[in-house]
């Protein structure tokens, strides 16, 4: 474990409360395996699907972004709700009505990279993954808004998805990568180039 791995590790360890051993750590590999882990130690409910949590922030950002001609859900495309032009200002008015950081839509969001012949020839940090939001829901801005504001929405979480919230959250606190980057199949050294 590089010094990058060792700092994020111990973050883990102290939001949750929890040490991992040595020989635990270096099978951590990915994001998944990190929630998967402190989901267990913790005996919180070990289910992915969605939770209160995010109900609860979808529905106030649905109130901030609807307008009657308009009807939003949770399925809504990013690309339909947030077009270019006026991603800044929608952003910012998200921001301001639900006090919560907002994450930035106008970088690319991670993918999937499909083959590892693409890691080879590209970069091992987090490869450009050209994405414009179109395969993007409203729920998965949500789950994003979870994962920057873990801290103040998800100081104890209950279930595997909070816990996959609050470790996306770490790893964008602690290695610079925005949240909307940061897949749960993620590999902390070949895809987000800790080390």
């Amino acid at each position: 474990m590089g010094l990058d791995s060792v700092e994020l590790l111990v973050a883990f360890e102290r939001f949750f409360g929890l040490s991992v051993p040595d020989r635990v750590a270096e099978g951590l590999s990915q994001v998944g395996k990190v929630a998967a882990y402190f989901t267990q130690q913790l005996g919180c409910n070990s289910s992915p699907a969605r939770t209160n949590a995010h109900s609860l922030l979808l529905a106030q950002v649905v109130q901030c972004i609807t307008d009657e001609n308009n009807p939003v859900s949770g399925a809504s495309s990013l690309q339909a709700l947030w077009p270019m032009p006026n991603r800044r200002a929608i952003r910012q008015q998200l921001q301001t009505y639900t006090d919560l950081e907002v994450p930035d839509l106008s970088e690319p969001v991670a993918t999937q990279v499909k083959s590892w012949w693409h890691r080879v020839l590209h970069s091992t940090t987090v490869p450009a993954r050209p994405h414009k939001h179109t395969d993007y829901t409203l729920d998965d801005l949500v789950d994003w808004l979870l994962s920057e504001n873990y801290q103040q929405l998800l100081s104890e979480p209950t279930s595997l998805y909070e816990v996959q919230r609050v470790v996306v959250g770490i790893t964008a606190d602690n290695c610079g990568i925005g949240v909307p980057k940061i897949l749960l199949t993620d590999s902390f050294t070949m895809d987000l180039g800790i080390s």
